[in-house]
């Protein structure tokens, strides 16, 4: 492994651990997988596209490549890209935890 490669591999990691989050999150809000999947896919290939300006810098995947360092010079910095992406991350951990409360029968 190359020593560039090995820089990014633990923020690259952070940020799918965020993804993950995200995902299991919305999963429980939606509650079947492929309408999930198929709404981040969607979000990631076709809506963040078309954000354009400052708003555009902090969308999850944006967030998410900067914090690996794909595009140094475009992308906010990799520590200013870890906030929007935990901020998703707790939000969607919070509409998973107000669903699973709202649904589940103790």
């Amino acid at each position: 492994m190359s020593r560039e490669a090995s820089l990014r591999a633990p923020p690259g990691s952070a940020a799918a651990a965020l993804w993950a989050s995200i995902g299991v999150d919305l999963g429980v809000v939606v509650r079947n997988q492929a309408p999930t999947l198929i709404g981040i896919c969607a979000w990631l290939l076709f809506v963040e596209g078309l954000l354009v300006g400052d708003v555009g810098r902090f969308a999850p995947g944006v967030a998410a490549g900067a914090i690996s360092g794909q595009d140094q010079d475009t992308l906010v910095a990799p520590a200013l890209g870890l906030v929007p992406l935990t901020l998703y991350a707790a939000v969607a951990a919070l509409a998973g935890s107000l669903a699973t409360a709202r649904r589940d029968v103790v």
